[in-house]
């Protein structure tokens, strides 16, 4: 008391006290394991989806995606992760169908001539009458019965072969004959084609008689309902 204030000065230099300045990011999926620092990281990635017909159900199916991020520090860790999906599509084939149904017709002729009477006796200067007669017949059978055509499956997928089962048959029961080619790669009861190919499979029927009115191709794929092409039989004499 009666003396002025005194005061005392000091400097401050301030020294921080560092609490989980480092940290480790770590990412299995992405196998990333390093020092973390602030910013935004990208990973493009890319999926490609199946070529293989047996992987779709119903002409599609699903991959998804999931990720976990964690940042670890000295008092603790923080985890974020994302999910997402890819869903992959296979169209099915389409088809077509030709069909040409032909059958022989053969004819037999016969011809029978007589006379009547045969004999007969008469006077001179008589006139007796007689008279010729001719009958031709003429008969035929049917045989050679024949139904051919060709089958074209389309298959729209650009990036992947498919395999498909085809069978034809007529309407009376009778099972066609497919015949392998260049443009129908078959072989089993299945027929390959390319990617965005086209097979055009050559076929005959040989049935017992002219009583069917359709030809019907089915076409069969994995994870689809068969497709069917038919043809109607209008039967040509040859």
């Amino acid at each position: 008391t009666g003396f002025d204030p005194v005061t005392a000065e000091a400097p401050l230099s301030w020294a921080v006290t560092v609490k989980d300045g480092t940290a480790q990011y770590t990412d299995p999926n992405l196998d990333v394991d390093q020092g973390a620092a602030s910013g935004t990281n990208e990973y493009p990635e890319n999926y490609t989806c199946s070529t293989d017909p047996g992987a779709y159900t119903n002409g599609s199916y699903t991959h998804n995606l999931y990720n976990q991020a964690t940042v670890t520090y000295g008092s603790g860790s923080k985890s974020d992760d994302a999910s997402g999906s890819i869903t992959c599509h296979l169209s099915g084939p389409t088809a077509s169908k030709t069909a040409a149904a032909t059958y022989d017709e053969v004819h037999t002729w016969t011809i029978e001539k007589s006379l009547e009477p045969v004999t007969q006796d008469a006077d001179a200067g008589e006139t007796v009458p007689y008279t010729w007669t001719v009958i031709i017949t003429n008969t035929y059978v049917e045989n050679n019965f024949k139904v051919v055509g060709a089958i074209t499956i389309v298959n729209p997928n650009a990036s992947a072969p498919i395999v498909v089962g085809l069978s034809d048959a007529l309407d009376d029961g009778t099972i066609a004959t497919i015949t392998p080619s260049v443009s129908c790669v078959y072989a089993g009861g299945n027929v390959t084609i390319a990617a965005g190919g086209t097979a055009t499979c050559g076929y005959t029927a040989i049935p017992s008689g002219r009583t069917a009115t359709k030809n019907v191709a089915t076409v069969t794929f994995t994870g689809f309902d068969p497709v069917t092409a038919e043809a109607p039989l209008s039967w040509a004499v040859t």
